[in-house]
């Protein structure tokens, strides 16, 4: 008993704060040079014509790596190979919201100024599927313009920061049943 006593690392001495903002600056700044890249080569469709299933599915795997990593790293580095699933949370937790801080600010100046017809082409989508329907293009303008707002950079910046702790909450939750190792002295 005495080896896991010269061993053990008390959980409450140690911050998961460092390692998920280091993970989330790492993840930000990748998520972040993706978005203008996906915006240069067009690969982000705001008219509906095209899919955007392939850089929504990259950036959902770099978030989950990140996630995956950064509790890793934690547990093996931090915390002497154990770690619990309220710990993964929060190390998750950390990197989803400085990842979600980065996104969100390059969001609002990509918006501002890369993008700044984005509501134009967005409502013009949403009258093109309206007619295709059958639907009235008159009352669809209405909708569009009240819902308006949601597509300032404001809006959508927050958008981007609630989506990416939502993003964190899921992947820190799947990461953390993966990892999670119990410590002998918590039994």
């Amino acid at each position: 008993m005495t080896t896991l006593d010269n061993n053990y690392i008390d959980p409450a001495t140690v911050s998961p704060r460092p390692t998920g903002m280091r993970w989330g600056f790492i993840l930000g700044c990748v998520t972040a040079a993706l978005s203008v890249l996906f915006q240069i080569t067009g690969m982000v469709d705001y008219s509906g014509q095209k899919s955007n299933f392939l850089p929504t599915t990259i950036n959902i795997l770099i978030f989950a790596a990140c996630c995956f990593m950064a509790i890793k790293q934690h547990r093996d580095n931090d915390l002497d190979g154990y770690i619990s699933l309220g710990r993964s949370l929060g190390v998750a937790f950390w990197t989803a919201l400085i990842a979600g801080i980065i996104g969100a600010i390059a969001t609002f100046f990509m918006i501002k100024f890369m993008i700044p017809d984005m509501k134009e082409k967005i409502m013009e989508a949403a009258m093109t599927q309206a007619e295709n329907k059958g639907q009235d293009p008159e009352k669809v303008k209405q909708g569009m313009d009240m819902m308006g707002w949601m597509f300032s950079p404001v809006a959508m910046s927050f958008m981007v920061l609630l989506g990416s702790l939502f993003y964190g909450l899921v992947f820190g939750l799947i990461s953390g049943l993966i990892l999670k190792k119990d410590s002998p002295r918590s039994i």
